[in-house]
């Protein structure tokens, strides 16, 4: 039996993503795993269901209960235990050595380094480390800055897994809660994620030209524009989001209907409404089956499996 602890330095982290996308890596292995998640004694019984994704099987169990279990675990599982921010350092090091599991920290690439002090101080217990969230011109801070740090440290970096529009998406449902938008139609295509957002509006250029630029993407366009709406629905997208409370006419209805897109209505301006968007993406979760198989296949593709065995 191995178990690794997953933990992180603040919230947001992507301890959810990694815990749950190398569960399933190795569920595609064969591996039988068992995904737990690890809370306080005293915050078992109110313990935030929402902060568990039903996209595999888990439990949540409280520190007293997993010490408790441990001789009675099945000796050919491998636990992926995420370990909640609420667990105190002496208490995590206490649980991890008495069953002699390791530990893997997830890091915001934005400020990894400031959290090697506190790494340290879990001392062997520590298997290494996870660079989440890497920016497209962060790789020369990377390998020049922060590996280093951390090789000095003594401190082993596991992986530097990039920044992925599809784990920072949202649902049109999330969209629309956080939007406080109504369904105008397409309330049965809600689950779509929508990774980019584009402003429809006059242009030189044929609107197809532009609108097809990018795929998945929210297009945010006054309700009464059908000429910009029409274009958008030629290209691959997963909603509207039509500004000023005003309604669509009845062909772009009909036609977003055959397309199976969305329409959400709200009331504020464009502008006001895109102010709005620039914040959206702190309310993203891993919560997705689509994230979960990027998720998958950057693990596979950036992390060290050999520490592991």
């Amino acid at each position: 039996m191995s178990v690794l602890f997953v933990t992180s330095t603040s919230v947001g982290s992507g301890k959810t993503f990694f815990s749950y996308s190398l569960s399933q890596c190795l569920i595609n292995q064969n591996k039988i795993v068992e995904l737990i998640h690890l809370v306080p004694d005293q915050q078992n019984d109110l313990f935030d269901q929402s902060y568990v994704p039903d996209l595999l099987p888990s439990k949540i169990m409280s520190v007293n209960e997993f010490n408790l279990s441990i001789n009675e675990l099945d000796q050919n599982k491998n636990l992926i235990v995420k370990v909640s921010h609420h667990i105190s350092l002496d208490e995590l090091k206490t649980v991890v050595q008495n069953c002699q599991g390791k530990i893997i920290s997830v890091l915001d690439f934005s400020n990894c380094v400031d959290q090697i002090q506190y790494l340290s101080e879990l001392g062997d217990e520590l298997c290494g480390v996870v660079v989440n969230f890497v920016t497209k011109f962060g790789e020369s801070n990377l390998t020049e800055d922060i590996i280093p740090s951390f090789v000095k440290s003594n401190i082993s970096v596991l992986a530097t897994i990039p920044e992925n529009r599809t784990l920072l998406s949202l649902t049109v449902q999330q969209i629309s809660d956080i939007l406080g938008a109504r369904f105008f139609n397409g309330n049965d295509y809600s689950n779509q994620l929508v990774e980019h957002y584009m402003v429809g509006g006059f242009g030189m250029d044929p609107g197809e030209m532009i609108f097809n630029t990018l795929d998945d993407k929210a297009v945010i366009v006054r309700g009464d524009r059908p000429d910009v709406q029409m274009s958008a629905l030629s290209t691959e997208m997963s909603c509207f989001i039509m500004t000023g409370g005003l309604e669509p006419i009845e062909y772009v209805k009909y036609e977003a209907n055959e397309e199976q897109v969305p329409i959400l209505v709200v009331d504020s301006n464009t502008l006001d409404t895109m102010d709005r968007i620039n914040e959206i993406q702190n309310f993203s979760k891993f919560d997705h089956p689509k994230k979960l198989n990027v998720g998958c296949e950057l693990v596979t593709d950036n992390f060290n499996f050999e520490v592991l065995s």
